[in-house]
């Protein structure tokens, strides 16, 4: 899961890994990182959807 980081840098022992404000980063022990967001160390990042673009069609006159 993502999520970014919401306060100062840090560092986790147990993960073994520095964390610096505003950066997204990803965390597959979800109990560790359930720790850290109850902290309020991290928040979870929403899953976003790829945007569609539309294409304008164009009538050719003939």
């Amino acid at each position: 899961m993502k999520y970014e980081v919401i306060t100062s840098p840090f560092y986790c022992l147990k993960l073994s890994r520095a964390f610096t404000k505003g950066s997204i980063v990803e965390i597959e022990d979800t109990v560790r990182a359930g720790e850290l967001v109850d902290a309020g160390l991290l928040a979870v990042v929403a899953e976003t959807k790829k945007k569609s673009t539309r294409t304008k069609k164009v009538k050719k006159d003939v």
